[in-house]
């Protein structure tokens, strides 16, 4: 099944990748926050704006994995028209 599959591996990359670059980017964040160059804010800002979007976009990801096949289809559907 196409959407069993879809959805492992979704779980699988969330966990290798997403989760651990969301680490580094909050990490960096972290580490950066308290940096008063003009540069040092630009990247602050960056990696927090990063962060968040990886996590909006992986937020998402988990919403459509546990969708019906069908219904994720026409949400899909409307999308894209």
């Amino acid at each position: 099944d196409v959407w069993k599959m879809f959805t492992i591996i979704t779980r699988e990359r969330k966990r290798r990748e997403i989760q651990p670059a969301l680490a580094v980017l909050g990490h960096c964040a972290e580490s950066t926050r308290d940096l008063t160059s003009p540069e040092g804010r630009a990247f602050y800002e960056q990696m927090r704006k990063l962060e968040e979007f990886v996590g909006f976009a992986s937020k998402i990801a988990d919403q459509v994995a546990t969708m019906k096949h069908a219904f994720a289809l026409q949400i899909a559907a409307k999308l894209l028209s």
